[in-house]
């Protein structure tokens, strides 16, 4: 009786240390996820940002499209093109297909804190090389599927130990769906604290 009574004793001791324990292994695998909309007519020469600055300024008035991936955390960046919420992407084999699917996500460490604008192609620095996965290492390019849609997502693991706030550029290509294919591209900011 008493062995039971202390094995029971001794489990009710253990539950909430492993509870949290549990609660800080999945805490610290969770991602914040970002959501840049971004709108383009039939005859667009530009993409236009329709959403708001995301953290990096502290009154949330920054530059349209900034993201902020904040200390000690991963996020996961959602570009989506002429998609309303909850729509599915489409490709341009879809009838009707699409005025434009997104051909293209690079990364940039050079630009303008003033116009939020990057300059592109340029190699991506080391941080960057360790925080976006599949990141050429010559251009900045980021994996793209072989079948474009209006939707593409980027996980940023924001993990440099650097110090400081690190900024990277994206740049944003379209292309239309057509016989004569154009493109299209904007490029603002992504911000990354570390960890």
């Amino acid at each position: 009786m008493k062995t039971t009574s202390c094995n029971t004793t001794l489990l009710l001791c253990l539950l909430p240390i492993l509870l949290v324990a549990c609660q800080s292994e999945s805490g610290s695998a969770m991602k914040d996820p970002y959501t840049v909309d971004m709108k383009a007519t039939k005859d667009s020469t530009e993409i236009e940002i329709l959403s708001d600055d995301q953290g990096c300024e502290t009154n949330g008035h920054g530059k349209k499209g900034c993201v902020q991936c904040k200390k000690n955390k991963e996020c996961t960046i959602e570009f989506r093109l002429n998609l309303a919420q909850g729509q599915v992407g489409k490709t341009c084999q879809a009838t009707p297909p699409p005025d434009w699917v997104i051909t293209k996500v690079e990364l940039s460490p050079d630009g303008s804190s003033l116009t939020n604008k990057g300059d592109f192609p340029k190699e991506p620095s080391g941080w960057m090389k360790n925080a976006f996965e599949g990141i050429d290492g010559s251009n900045g390019s980021l994996p793209v599927p072989a079948n474009p849609t209006q939707s593409i997502t980027v996980i940023d693991l924001n993990n440099h130990r650097y110090g400081g706030l690190k900024t990277a550029y994206y740049q944003v290509t379209a292309t239309s769906c057509g016989v004569a294919p154009r493109t299209i591209q904007i490029d603002p900011a992504i911000q990354n604290k570390g960890r």
